[in-house]
């Protein structure tokens, strides 16, 4: 590399024996450490800009480091999979990139200040350990899968108002229960609680939602009131899935879809596995999906009117399958053409 770039990309990948390193002197002494024979050339063409993306991947005794160099711009998956990583410096300033920066490392728990970047994704999943305050920049517009199966994460957490993205954010936090409010920019929520076993807050979901399949998937403890006034969403696909303990009304703008506000509309699997919900539910003509909606219920027993736009090849299946109470008629229309 040419003198006043720093690439430490891929520089300990799968070093099992390094278990600190300190960059005090790395002006000096980066070239020397990097393998001659790798194309710097296609990380980067700044001048004087630090690449450590993947540094230390699977250093699975690296436990600290120590002052970064100036200039530091990408710091992408640099610590994933060291397992018993405990500390790093704080990052950088001038990082561009900090996606899947500490994924994998079970043992981290320190606090990390987030730089003033738009896109954060990934940072510390499977950070099982990690259970520190977080302050997410005003820059920031996608946030998604940050905390994702971080499974002792549970501090408060301030979504930035132009953000757009948090789909996955928690997913898989299972000691997660805080209130948080979604702003009123953000698009994609998908799976955005999954698995979160503890949480039971309000939450509102803005209109500008269009993404929210599997929203509240296998999150056994909740039971709140959800309204949803976005009729341009067309999939509501495993929404409520295994949420066991929910019988909370759960409000869509079914005028409005009947009237054709999308062509068609997915509801597969939305209240698959909801153990005790028993609330009416009125499904819009435009559905072409109710696949294992009411798969599991123990207590359902209002009647089913099929929309016109089903698919009957594939939208009934598994539609009332272990649903002990259901006792209606059940009438099926189809049209064969010939």
């Amino acid at each position: 590399p040419n003198e006043g770039h720093y690439y430490l990309l891929h520089m300990f990948v799968n070093n099992n024996k390094i278990n600190s390193v300190d960059f005090s002197n790395i002006e000096y002494t980066a070239k020397s450490l990097i393998d001659s024979s790798y194309n710097a050339a296609v990380v980067s063409a700044e001048y004087n800009k630090a690449n450590f993306a993947f540094a230390f991947c699977n250093c699975v005794n690296l436990t600290a480091t120590y002052n970064y160099p100036k200039n530091v711009i990408n710091m992408a998956s640099m610590y994933s999979n060291c397992y018993n990583l405990v500390y790093t410096p704080d990052i950088p300033s001038t990082c561009l990139n900090i996606s899947n920066m500490y994924i994998n490392c079970y043992n981290f728990n320190q606090k990390v200040t987030l730089p003033n970047i738009g896109r954060i994704y990934g940072t510390f999943i499977n950070c099982y350990s990690f259970n520190q305050p977080v302050e997410i920049p005003e820059s920031v517009t996608d946030f998604e899968s940050v905390f994702w199966d971080c499974t002792n994460f549970n501090q408060p957490i301030t979504l930035p108002n132009n953000v757009t993205s948090i789909g996955r954010l928690f997913s898989g936090c299972t000691n997660f229960n805080q209130p948080i409010t979604i702003p009123n920019k953000v698009g994609y929520i998908y799976s955005l609680f999954c698995n979160c076993t503890n949480f039971n807050q309000p939450i509102n979901i803005p209109k500008s939602a269009h993404s929210v399949t599997s929203l509240f998937e296998g999150c056994t403890n909740f039971n709140q009131p959800i309204t949803i006034s976005n009729s341009s969403i067309s999939s509501f696909r495993d929404m409520f899935k295994g949420c066991t303990n929910f019988n909370s009304t759960f409000n869509i703008p079914v005028e409005e879809y009947n009237k054709g506000s999308v062509s068609s509309l997915d509801l597969s699997g939305l209240f698959d596995g909801c153990t005790n919900y028993n609330i009416p539910f009125i499904i819009p003509s435009c559905t072409n999906s109710i696949s294992n909606m009411f798969r599991g219920l123990k207590y359902y027993n209002y009647p089913v009117t099929l929309p016109n736009g089903l698919s009957y090849a594939y939208g009934l299946e598994g539609l009332f399958e272990n649903t002990g109470a259901y006792n209606h008629p059940f009438i099926v229309i189809m049209t064969i053409y010939i």
